[in-house]
């Protein structure tokens, strides 16, 4: 994410096994954006990287 809390890229690291399910966790990521701006001693080059597990029932 962007410094702003703009979402920049997402990527799926693991597939769950379901293309539409990946699809699924990638928009509801689009979604959650604007994020609240990273403090600045987090950010690299700009940005901030973390990783959101979700988990489908």
């Amino acid at each position: 994410m962007a410094a702003d809390g703009q979402v920049r890229d997402a990527m799926i690291l693991t597939s769950s096994g379901s293309a539409v399910l990946d699809d699924i966790a990638l928009h509801a990521v689009s979604q959650a954006a604007p994020l609240p701006a990273p403090p600045e001693a987090l950010l690299t080059d700009g940005r901030f990287s973390f990783t959101v597990p979700f988990r489908f029932r």
